[in-house]
C-alpha cells in the first residue's frame, strides 16, 4: 500500500492542527504571518536586523509551520530542532539547570538566531532567522525576535 503521508501533505496537515490549537488559545492565525513577515521585512539599518529567512518550527517535532524568505541556509526545520536538542542535551550533560531559551550560530557570513517560544498548554515553538552578519547586531536582532514574538502565545 502507498504511503500517502508525504511530507508536503505532513506539513500541510500540521499548519491546520497547529492553526486549531493556536485559535483555541485566541492566537490569531494570521498573526503568525504577520510576524514572521515583520521580522523578514525588516531594514538592515543600525535600529534593524535586516532577515535573509526566517521560519517558526515545533520544537517537539522540527515541522516547519510557516516560513518566510529564504531559509535554505539555516537548514530545515528538522536541522534546527537536532541542533538545539544537541545543545540543550551538552548544557545537561555538562551540569547547566533550566531551559535553554535561544541559540546564536555564527558563520562566516550569516548569524542564525533561533529563539524558544513557550506556549501554555503546548509544546513550545522554534522561531528561527537567518541574518547578514555584515549588517546585523546580534545582541539587538535577538531581542527584536523576542519582542516581535512577545504576546503570540500568551
Amino acid at each position: 500500500m502507498k504511503n500517502l503521508w508525504t511530507r508536503s501533505r505532513l506539513k500541510e496537515f500540521g499548519v491546520k492542527v497547529l492553526c486549531q490549537v493556536f485559535e483555541s488559545e485566541g492566537v490569531p492565525v494570521n498573526a503568525l504571518e504577520t510576524v514572521l513577515g515583520e521580522i523578514h521585512s525588516a531594514t538592515g539599518g543600525p535600529e534593524a536586523a535586516a532577515a535573509s529567512g526566517t521560519a517558526l518550527i515545533d520544537a517537539a517535532t522540527g515541522l516547519t509551520y510557516a516560513e518566510a524568505g529564504d531559509c535554505a541556509a539555516a537548514g530545515s526545520g528538522h536541522d534546527v530542532w537536532r541542533l538545539l536538542a544537541l545543545i540543550e542535551d551538552g548544557l545537561h550533560r555538562a551540569g547547566a539547570e533550566g531551559e535553554l531559551e535561544s541559540v546564536t550560530v555564527t558563520a562566516r557570513h550569516t548569524y542564525h538566531l533561533v529563539s524558544v517560544l513557550p506556549r501554555q498548554g503546548g509544546d513550545p515553538v522554534l522561531l528561527s532567522a537567518v541574518l547578514d552578519r555584515a549588517h546585523t547586531n546580534p545582541a539587538l536582532a535577538a531581542r527584536q525576535l523576542a519582542t516581535a514574538a512577545e504576546g503570540l502565545f500568551a
